[in-house]
């Protein structure tokens, strides 16, 4: 039965008629996870290690600039730049984020995200966002009440576009995403079977 990354899983949710079913289909056929064609994962552990570390960001735009492929080196330093912006002046304390999966049905969603900062207090679990493609508050929503419903709830769970500099919050129904989400995932199944 399917097993598909949140990431994934919103951009199927929010999906309709033959784009979603190719997007499921693409997630059906698609191969092991090969760290070589992980386009983001340099730039991704430069910045978890920013924190985990304390290497500060001087080692994120370090990491850019380090990077040897001209075409990841160009959007890894965007990357940088921008969450640079977004961090500021402010100085986080880091902790593990929580990870796991929502499993419903025969299917299995994982959740990863990637950072955990305590802000004034505030524990905040973010899953990090790379992709050049805007994310709508619809698309996050769905990461986010995933990640809420799976774990404790003495944290704040967000999705951080990293190119717009946008943090984003839940909105909506906790109940009625939840419920959305398991109707997405009996699709999902019905039509895996079939692509």
């Amino acid at each position: 039965m399917p097993k598909i990354l949140m990431k994934e899983f919103s951009d199927i949710a929010i999906s309709s008629g033959t784009t979603k079913i190719s997007k499921i289909r693409r997630e059906k056929n698609k191969t092991d996870y090969n760290p070589a064609q992980d386009y983001y994962k340099q730039i991704r552990e430069a910045i978890i290690a920013s924190h985990l570390k304390g290497l500060g960001i001087s080692h994120i735009l370090k990491a850019a600039d380090d990077c040897s492929n001209p075409k990841r080196k160009s959007n890894y330093k965007l990357i940088a730049t921008k969450y640079k912006q977004w961090q500021g002046k402010k100085d986080y304390e880091w902790f593990s984020p929580p990870r796991g999966a929502f499993n419903f049905s025969g299917s299995e969603i994982v959740l990863n995200p990637e950072i955990g900062l305590i802000d004034d207090g505030v524990m905040h679990v973010i899953k990090l966002y790379f992709s050049e493609e805007k994310i709508s508050q619809n698309r996050a929503n769905y990461m986010i009440h995933l990640m809420s419903e799976q774990f404790s709830d003495t944290y704040q769970y967000h999705v951080l576009d990293i190119r717009r500099k946008k943090l984003f919050n839940a909105t909506g129904n906790h109940n009625t995403f939840i419920i959305s989400t398991r109707s997405e995932i009996a699709g999902l199944e019905t039509a895996w079977d079939s692509v």
